[in-house]
């Protein structure tokens, strides 16, 4: 039991619940209970964090700590997308098609995060999404992988052109 809440919730259960949960007689008490933390904020939470700090969120998503509007749709996105229990492939493909203005689409905040740094937001999206690195092919080809500076900048060419007459809305060119 204190694993399961660990491991969903990210804590300890409380003495309350650690008694209920001993007490009861139930044979399908340890299922009950994980399907009853996944439907928890506790979830959502624990959850958040480790996806916040994977797609590097924070409030203020633009340059100079501009943007708390964008980066509130950023968070509120990804915690409604782990809420509904949103398929991975879907959130990825929803994080790298992204486009309007972030209050449209939470999405957009993972684009916001390296506004004007079309680069490094391709580094970013390799290491995150492809469990790559590929920063090194960005002035030489990688001394040890097989990406080459081409690759990089063949890569970087899918988020060129994410740009509007202000940061917010930005739409593809």
């Amino acid at each position: 039991m204190r694993r399961i809440y660990l491991d969903v919730v990210g804590r300890i259960p409380t003495k309350a619940e650690a008694v209920a949960f001993l007490e009861s007689k139930d044979a399908t008490k340890r299922q009950k209970l994980i399907d009853q933390l996944l439907n928890s904020d506790g979830y959502v939470q624990h959850a958040f964090n480790f996806w916040a700090d994977v797609l590097r969120v924070k409030n203020g998503i633009a340059p100079g700590g501009q943007g708390r509007e964008a980066g509130a749709a950023y968070i509120q996105w990804l915690k409604e997308s782990l809420r509904d229990n949103k398929p991975y492939d879907r959130m990825v493909r929803e994080l790298l098609t992204a486009d309007g203005a972030t209050y449209e689409d939470g999405a957009m905040g993972f684009y916001m995060r390296d506004l004007g740094m079309p680069l490094d937001n391709m580094a970013v999206t390799t290491q995150v999404f492809l469990g790559t690195q590929m920063v090194c092919a960005q002035c030489h080809n990688h001394p040890f992988d097989k990406w080459s500076q081409m690759d990089y900048y063949q890569m970087a060419a899918h988020s060129n052109g994410m740009a509007g007459p202000t940061p917010w809305p930005m739409r593809r060119m």
